[in-house]
């Protein structure tokens, strides 16, 4: 007997390339009056780890860097292979480990509590600014060979565009908790439809 196939579906694949869009986009949207510009990626990242949990989130980050060192002007200044030696660089490497974090936090839970948002909220922020500002001094202090102090580093790479970057992450918690039931009714209406396809 001829073994039946199972059916490919491609809707994991469309929600990366949206949030890969989404993340695209943010980075055009963004002040520029900091030594590290402050854009909507990290709000997008985090509501990609909401809806869509670890695994799909974090390819769709890894796409968007991907695509940026292959040579398109998806970073928030320029793209190509050279932007690894970019002092910000860092912080994009953690929007893929942050995307990850946060859909591992509350992939698990079918409801989420304003703690568990704020949990990974958090930790999606603790992530891109700890691998961000590290990844800011060891370029400047090796690669650029400039003499900046710890301090310099701490309040020009977190202080000054923390406070922005909390205060749009509250909106992304809210924006989530409206979006994540719908989305997550929808995958699992998905799934059920698909195993009952297999059968």
């Amino acid at each position: 007997m001829k073994e039946e196939k199972r059916p490919i579906h491609a809707l994991p694949a469309v929600f990366c390339a949206v949030f890969t869009g989404l993340i695209i986009a943010g980075a055009y949207i963004r002040l520029d009056f900091f030594a590290v510009p402050v854009t909507l990626q990290l709000q997008i990242v985090l509501l990609a780890g909401f809806l869509l949990g670890s695994r799909l989130a974090a390819v769709s980050a890894s796409a968007y860097i991907f695509l940026g060192l292959l040579g398109l002007p998806v970073f928030a200044r320029g793209g190509g292979i050279a932007y690894i030696f970019q002092p910000t660089f860092g912080y994009l490497i953690g929007l893929v480990f942050a995307s990850f974090a946060v859909g591992k936090i509350t992939e698990t839970r079918k409801v989420l509590s304003t703690k568990v948002y704020i949990l990974a909220a958090f930790t999606g922020l603790a992530i891109v600014y700890f691998i961000g500002v590290l990844y800011l001094y060891l370029t400047k202090r090796f690669y650029i060979k400039e003499a900046v102090g710890v301090w310099y580093i701490i309040s020009n790479g977190f202080l000054i565009t923390f406070p922005t970057d909390l205060v749009m992450s509250v909106g992304c918690i809210m924006l989530a908790r409206r979006l994540r039931p719908p989305a997550q009714q929808y995958l699992i209406n998905r799934r059920s439809h698909n195993e009952s396809d297999c059968e």
